[in-house]
């Protein structure tokens, strides 16, 4: 399944994505499990291709994306990236 996303969202490096796991999980619930913090424009590519393969089911679930590497501080750049994501994505 993680190979067809590789694909339709056109990342080129796919170590970019290495160890992501996706998965619903109960009640209705989409997650996204990262090793580390993923660039803002990947998650993006990310989110609209699970929106696309889920169409409406989409505005039913609650997702989440867990980041399991302990870092102490993120760059102005990469919050800003995210903001831009949030506010720009308009199913999010």
């Amino acid at each position: 399944m993680l190979a067809d996303f590789l694909s339709e969202i056109g990342v080129k490096n796919e170590l970019e994505l290495e160890g992501i796991e996706v998965s619903v999980s109960t009640p209705l619930g989409l997650q996204i499990i990262t090793p580390q913090l993923l660039p803002a424009p990947t998650v993006g590519r990310l989110l609209y291709a699970l929106f696309n393969k889920l169409c409406y089911l989409f505005d039913y679930l609650g997702y989440q994306i867990k980041v399991q590497e302990k870092t102490s501080t993120i760059g102005k750049e990469t919050l800003q990236e995210y903001l831009i994501l949030i506010f720009s994505t308009p199913f999010l």
